[in-house]
């Protein structure tokens, strides 16, 4: 007999381990458990069932797939105690229903069993029933919570909001009232309106959600956290930064009231489940243009200044984790003696929510129709403010991936508003490089050099034959070494200058001559090729930093030489704007001489 035939009978007793688990390595559970309401199924024809219901679906396979689910069933829309269940199948055939519960529940397909449902409105239950496992104590946390709704512009989308919370069972119907001059938000908005809703607590009203703009452009939600102020005066600013049309106003306004009650039906799951916030970027869901209630993510970089908690740390070792000494992604293994590569194609996933297509900071880095030889160019734009739109930054980098990180940073740390040297990276040392290179680049103390030919490396002579062969760009290369006593001592600067008398194309900063020829070179490469290529003549043309600061072998070479020496003071900013930063995948430092 097969072991999905077996499971089909019922047996024996398994004992249950030390640790909590039973035969056939399932996690004891506790909670008696039933098949999610609504859940259908569909023969496979001899490839085993579909169970599904919803956006969720399980296939459950197998030669005896058919009967196994038909065994199973209506066990699990009675309701049962899985390990109970496990207990009265077979040795041999419990491993394949305890594996069936777990992707079960792995799928969003089990409930807990629970008292009686309170008396709420049938389709009210049947979301909840979609969106928690125990959907009964979130219908009486619905008929607990008591709610009002505030708005600043127009009332229709309160009113509307306040009668599709009423048709949901919230009892008594939520108050509906135009915000005031004591709410921390009414102001927010220059020329947009926004409709909250809030519960009660205690004596207090806190947000739970928000819909926000006006025309046909709005956000709602949050959907994965309440509402704070901070985030609905986020949410007015990005609205107010981009034009409505008026024409839908009404229709769209009606289709955010709805999108918005359910957004409070969330957040009485958060609440019922304990569920932890997300708070790396709230998700919206957006209505703009061509949009209708698209969900996306808001990363919130804050400006950060002198007032943010800078405090002193330690170098930190390339291709370790801030104050973890543990791996970030893409950066290698942890505490390595070695410098790693950042893995960059990793560190640009991680960071794809910077550039939303909607909501980030920053436009989506791109190549565009740049030329990417002799070196990888990309442009990245901050998004439009109220004010304009920012002329965005040229990245340079040795290929395409490195230049699109190259430009999305740049743009970014044009929010640090501090007047020392600041760096923005991945992980702490790189940034930590990147405030060195600055610190260093513009600091008194260098000596004239000499260039010595055999310190550039092959990737340096690649980039030296492309600017000046390919590109027919004359040039020459000024070295100064850091002078004896001086905290630049150890230190290499280059310089390559064009042509023309001043006009500088790329410097570096590194403790060693081949880095630092390599890093210049590659900024040069860069500049001269964008000119070269761009017919973009107007004040709006992107920007080019000419000092190299996130190079492999510039960040390499000043993260070794931080970790030797004791001239740099490194900090660090521990306020609520850092920690926003951290958790949209970025690390600051700032550096100074002691």
């Amino acid at each position: 007999m097969s072991d999905t035939a077996q499971a089909e009978a019922s047996m024996a007793e398994p004992a249950q381990r030390a640790d909590g688990t039973r035969d056939g390595g399932t996690t004891a559970r506790t909670a008696d458990v039933r098949l999610r309401r609504g859940t259908r199924t569909r023969d496979l024809e001899g490839r085993g069932v579909a169970v599904s219901t919803g956006g969720a679906a399980v296939v459950v396979d197998g030669a005896n797939a058919v009967r196994l689910w038909a065994a199973v069933r209506p066990v699990l829309e009675s309701g049962v105690d899985p390990d109970a269940l496990l207990a009265a199948v077979p040795p041999a055939g419990r491993a394949v229903v305890a594996g069936l519960l777990d992707r079960l529940a792995e799928h969003d397909l089990l409930r807990e069993v629970e008292d009686a449902p309170p008396e709420v409105p049938a389709a009210t239950l049947d979301h909840l029933e979609s969106i928690t496992r125990r959907p009964h104590a979130a219908a009486r946390a619905l008929l607990a919570a008591r709610l009002r709704v505030r708005y600043t512009g127009s009332r229709e989308v309160a009113e509307a909001a306040a009668t599709h919370l009423a048709q949901a069972g919230f009892t008594p119907l939520p108050d509906v009232v135009r915000a005031g001059a004591g709410d921390a938000w009414a102001g927010a908005g220059a020329t947009t309106g926004a409709t909250v809703v809030e519960r009660q607590d205690g004596d207090a009203w806190v947000p739970v959600a928000f819909v926000a703009g006006t025309g046909d452009r709005r956000l709602v939600g949050p959907r994965d956290q309440d509402a704070t102020p901070e985030l609905l005066a986020d949410a007015l600013a990005w609205a107010d930064a981009r034009p409505a049309a008026p024409e839908r106003a009404h229709l769209v306004g009606l289709l955010t009231a709805g999108q918005l009650a359910l957004a409070v039906l969330g957040a009485v799951v958060r609440q019922v489940e304990d569920r932890p916030a997300d708070t790396s970027a709230p998700e919206y869901l957006v209505t703009a243009d061509s949009l209708v209630a698209e969900p996306h993510r808001r990363v919130l970089l804050p400006p950060v200044g002198p007032a943010d908690g800078w405090t002193d740390v330690a170098p930190a070792g390339i291709g370790e984790a801030p104050g973890t000494g543990t791996a970030a992604p893409g950066t290698g293994a942890a505490g390595a003696d070695a410098p790693a590569d950042l893995d960059v194609p990793a560190v640009l996933d991680a960071l794809t929510d910077l550039w939303d297509p909607e909501l980030g900071p920053v436009a989506e880095p791109l190549p565009g129709d740049l030329p990417q030889l002799p070196a990888g160019l990309a442009l990245a734009r901050r998004r439009p403010t109220p004010t304009g739109t920012a002329p965005g930054r040229l990245g340079i980098g040795v290929t395409t991936a490195q230049a699109r990180l190259d430009a999305a940073l740049a743009e970014v740390r044009e929010l640090v508003t501090l007047d020392r040297p600041v760096g923005v990276g991945p992980t702490l040392a790189d940034a930590q490089a990147e405030a060195a290179a600055r610190l260093a680049a513009g600091a008194h103390g260098w000596e004239p050099g000499t260039v010595v030919e055999e310190a550039l490396g092959p990737r340096a002579r690649r980039l030296h034959a492309g600017l000046t062969l390919r590109l027919g760009v004359p040039t020459r290369l000024v070295t100064s070494v850091g002078g004896d006593g001086s905290p630049l001592s150890g230190l290499v600067r280059v310089e390559v200058h064009g042509d023309t008398p001043g006009r500088l194309l790329g410097t570096a900063v590194a403790a060693d001559q081949g880095a630092a020829c390599e890093g210049a070179l590659l900024r040069a490469t860069g500049v001269a090729q964008y000119a070269a290529a761009s017919t973009d003549q107007s004040p709006a043309r992107a920007s080019a930093d000419v000092l190299d600061v996130r190079g492999d072998a510039v960040r390499q070479s000043l993260s070794r030489w931080l970790t030797t020496t004791d001239v740099v003071r490194l900090r660090t900013p521990s306020g609520p704007a850092a920690r926003a930063w951290v958790r949209a995948g970025l690390q600051l430092a700032e550096a100074s001489w002691r």
